[in-house]
């Protein structure tokens, strides 16, 4: 099934997009309406299997992007932390 059925197909059973606002009033999925998205999901998935991985790629991305965050910000915090800490560092050598 081509990409233009499935979009056709998501239209005609009444499907909001997936980028709707949370406000939207729409009725909840019949059945029938569940079991024709999971097979459209299930079919688009095994035919193009790269947006599985496509998906995988930018969940590591946006979790690396985090973690960077997280240690710059403790790096900035760094100098401070030794000021406040500076009388229980142990010094080597000729201080």
């Amino acid at each position: 099934m081509s990409l233009v059925s499935r979009l056709a197909l998501v239209a005609m059973l009444g499907l909001t997009p997936l980028a709707a606002s949370a406000a939207d009033t729409s009725p909840p999925l019949n059945d029938a309406q569940k079991a024709a998205v999971r097979s459209l999901v299930s079919e688009t998935l095994r035919e193009n299997p790269q947006i599985v991985v496509d998906a995988l790629n930018a969940y590591q991305a946006k979790q690396q992007e985090a973690e960077n965050k997280d240690r710059a910000g403790a790096i900035a915090k760094l100098p401070e932390w030794l000021k406040q800490n500076q009388e229980r560092l142990s010094v080597l050598g000729n201080p």
